[in-house]
């Protein structure tokens, strides 16, 4: 090979300007869903859960809100199976309260929590702030897919379906 097809060898070979900004783009991708959320990230995730609690204590609460705060709830429960009892418990008294809020819908056309329901939900709540602080995005995706598998199979609360 003459040093003329060599040049046109090298010339023909696209290179590829932003493989390392891609490489480290990936690299701080992965490293980001692998440590725990930052204080503004929890913030993102808590806001619509308070909003939706809001919204229930006020009897001006949505399917969509139910449905909010039936993901905490089933989210606590998956992520709490790998800690204790006690967070299961927590998380299925908040879903039988969620299961009654149901039941006061079609009885009288509004959503409502008993005081039972409500300090459940706020203990829910309060759980899930907690482990925001503990787990990775990397752990909560892999119990929303969980949480996802269950649903199918008639495993765990899923108001979006019963509203």
């Amino acid at each position: 090979m003459n040093r003329a097809q060599k040049r046109a060898a090298h010339r023909a070979k696209p290179t590829d300007r932003n493989k390392s900004v891609r490489t480290q783009a990936a690299m701080y991708s992965v490293m980001a869903r692998t440590q725990p959320y930052t204080e503004s990230e929890q913030a993102l995730l808590q806001t619509p859960v308070y909003m939706a609690l809001g919204a229930m204590k006020g009897g001006t609460a949505t399917p969509d809100d139910m449905g909010t705060l039936c993901i905490v709830c089933n989210a606590c429960m998956i992520l709490g199976e790998k800690i204790g009892e006690e967070c299961v418990t927590l998380a299925k008294t908040a879903m039988h309260a969620l299961a009654r809020a149901e039941q006061r819908l079609l009885d009288h056309g509004h959503y409502g929590l008993d005081a039972e329901g409500l300090q459940a939900i706020e203990d829910c709540i309060d759980l899930h702030d907690q482990l925001l602080t503990l787990v990775t995005p990397l752990q909560m995706t892999r119990a929303y897919d969980e949480m996802r598998k269950r649903i199918a199979r008639g495993e765990t609360l899923d108001m979006r379906k019963a509203a």
